[in-house]
């Protein structure tokens, strides 16, 4: 909805409330990197994955602000860090959910066709990967493009 200041508002109440629950803090970083405050973002996704060193989605996020705000080559160290993050998870039950990140690295990048690969192994196994393609800022590039439409509006 674009309601970027009213969002964060509300994400700054729930830390407030509990700032030991790093997923409002990932939360709140992904709406920063609408608006661009890719130094906010890091700032919360640092606290973030201090709280919780394992979440591959936090290590995505990283690698995801760091692309976003100084492009690929100088994000390489963040991507392998949460591509080795990620990989860890391709033989869990969170397989899906894996695929997914996989395929968001990939997606910003510019490395749309094996983004969308990852993405249409990942929606079988994980159906939020649809809502999450839908609203990750990852994913933007490809919002136009007719397979990615095709994927999320099964």
């Amino acid at each position: 909805m674009e309601r970027y200041e009213q969002a964060i508002q509300d994400l700054n109440c729930a830390i407030e409330l509990d700032p030991t629950y790093e997923w409002v803090l990932v939360e709140r970083a992904e709406i920063y990197f609408w608006k661009e405050c890719y130094q906010e973002a890091l700032a919360d996704l640092e606290k973030a994955v201090e709280l919780d060193p394992e979440d591959s989605w936090t290590w995505y996020n990283i690698a995801l602000a760091m692309v976003l705000w100084k492009g690929i080559s100088e994000a390489q160290v963040q991507l392998d860090t949460a591509h080795k993050a990620i990989q860890s998870k391709l033989d869990t039950k969170n397989r899906g959910e894996a695929l997914y990140l996989i395929g968001g690295l990939a997606a910003v990048t510019g490395h749309h066709e094996e983004a969308l690969n990852y993405l249409q192994q990942a929606i079988p196994l994980e159906q939020q990967a649809v809502i999450w393609a839908r609203h990750d800022i990852a994913w933007k590039d490809l919002h136009s493009d007719s397979r990615f439409q095709s994927l999320v509006n099964q």
